[in-house]
């Protein structure tokens, strides 16, 4: 038979290493304890940094984001209006979208999420005052009579022994509802600007140079001219 071999273990370090270890997992449920309460390392929520935050800290943070809320309007001219969101009594509603992405976070796979991103897209729930939106809306300076200066059709007109196209101008009278419902979309997507000519709020002429009516009147007007009549 052969010898066997016996292992003496140093007493004072088996006692050092049962320490560190004792310290380590304190640390490590210590900590997990804390995140039970709060979002892991390196989670946002709709872009913010929310990591060792609370549902409610993450809530407020949502609701801040709701009140700083503003729609620029691009209008004609350069000019730009705005309609902010605490102007309209907007304020956060959650749905339970923040709490329940909390609940499925692990909290004792903290060390790991160092490591990772952990990006949180909730939608943003909210609600706004319809009458201080009508109000807004009626107040822009673009809505207001002597800002709207009415579209005005292309025309036929007399010059130099022949019938010309006049060009129609486009003015800036707005479409109030087709504005006020675009206004109302835009605020429910949460967009932050809406540009009026590209959106087809501003009220356009009946007739261009281009229509197909006013090139055929000027073709026969003309025609008319180069009629000789033999009595």
């Amino acid at each position: 038979n052969k010898p066997q071999k016996t292992f003496k273990i140093n007493k004072k370090a088996a006692i050092i290493v049962g320490a560190v270890m004792a310290v380590v997992l304190v640390i490590y449920f210590g900590v997990a304890m804390y995140y039970s309460e709060r979002f892991l390392p390196g989670t946002t929520v709709n872009g913010a940094d929310c990591a060792g935050k609370t549902v409610a800290d993450v809530e407020n943070i949502m609701q801040d984001k709701v009140e700083a809320y503003v729609l620029s309007l691009e209008e004609k001219n350069n000019v730009t209006e705005q309609i902010k969101g605490i102007d309209i009594g907007i304020q956060y509603s959650g749905a339970g979208e923040i709490k329940a992405a909390f609940e499925k976070q692990n909290s004792f796979a903290w060390p790991v999420s160092f490591f990772k991103e952990n990006k949180i897209a909730a939608s943003i729930d909210f609600i706004y005052d319809e009458t201080k939106l009508n109000d807004a809306v009626t107040n822009l300076e673009c809505l207001k009579e002597e800002n709207q200066e009415a579209p005005v059709s292309a025309a036929l007109v007399y010059s130099e022994e022949q019938f010309v196209i006049q060009e129609e101008t486009y003015g800036t009278t707005i479409d109030q509802e087709k504005l006020k419902q675009l206004i109302i979309d835009s605020i429910g997507k949460m967009e932050e600007k809406i540009n009026l000519e590209e959106s087809g709020c501003y009220v356009l002429p009946t007739y261009t140079k281009e229509s197909e009516e006013v090139l055929a009147v000027k073709d026969a007007l003309n025609k008319c001219l180069e009629a000789k009549i033999t009595y």
